[in-house]
């Protein structure tokens, strides 16, 4: 797995936020190096690899269709990440971006939808469920609300779709949402209820992206501290990805 950058190669992606003392060549985990936060399926990927596993983008979906694909590939394979190579670097040329196109909640977290009901997902060892399924509301679910900021977008049916989303993740992992931030425990429990108020909604999404205070650097239980997808481990790998300026590496 290489790194990525956008349009330039001084813009790293830090995407996955791995183990700042991950060596290279060293075999990555997918839960204590957070690779389900690389959803993009760039580079070269062997074609037997992909008929092995039946890997593929999913039909019908507008949004996320590579999201289960390179999930199979990082639970199921062997993956060695390039922490300080060359970055591969994505263009920004396009015109239009669907990922980034306002729609129907149901209908962009289909995705969803679809990973956390898959058989090949729910035999994962519950570890690897629940890193996955942090990221899908970390990312995924809360990104959802925050980028939908007027209250009046949110109708009944919008809240009822995203309330049905977020139990289907905690349903397939309970354990999930433990490591969350404070802030986004209260992100989490209004998108459970449908009554709180969208104009509420909003504000909390907007909160757990106010870095640095208590409520978005301390987890909910404090025996998580440490946990990988708590808030300090989180963020210092991302911080440690984005100041990555290697010259030399080994793509895998």
């Amino acid at each position: 797995m290489s790194r990525l950058a956008l349009g330039d190669p001084d813009r790293i992606v830090p995407t996955p936020p791995v183990r700042p003392w991950l060596r290279p060549g060293q075999v990555a985990d997918l839960v204590r190096d957070r690779l389900s936060y690389r959803s993009a399926p760039l580079g070269l990927v062997r074609t037997a690899t992909r008929e092995r596993l039946g890997a593929e983008l999913v039909e019908g979906l507008p949004v996320g269709d590579d999201v289960p694909y390179v999930t199979r590939l990082w639970a199921e394979t062997r993956v060695v990440v390039d922490r300080s190579g060359p970055a591969y670097l994505v263009g920004e040329d396009a015109t239009d971006r669907v990922t980034l196109e306002p729609r129907p909640v149901a209908t962009e977290l289909a995705f969803v939808e679809h990973l956390v009901g898959s058989r090949w997902f729910l035999a994962y060892p519950d570890r690897v469920r629940a890193a996955v399924a942090t990221k899908l509301l970390r990312i995924h679910v809360f990104g959802a609300v925050l980028h939908r900021p007027d209250p009046l977008w949110w109708t009944a049916q919008e809240r009822t779709d995203l309330a049905g989303v977020v139990r289907s993740v905690l349903a397939v992992a309970h354990t999930a949402a433990d490591p969350l931030s404070l802030a986004d425990h209260d992100l989490l429990e209004a998108c459970l209820d449908p009554s709180t108020p969208a104009e509420r909604l909003g504000a909390l999404a907007r909160a757990r992206r106010r870095h640095g205070r208590p409520r978005t650097l301390l987890p909910r239980h404090p025996s998580l501290v440490l946990h990988p997808e708590a808030p300090g481990p989180f963020m210092t790998a991302s911080l440690a990805a984005c100041g990555l300026r290697g010259r030399r590496g080994a793509a895998s």
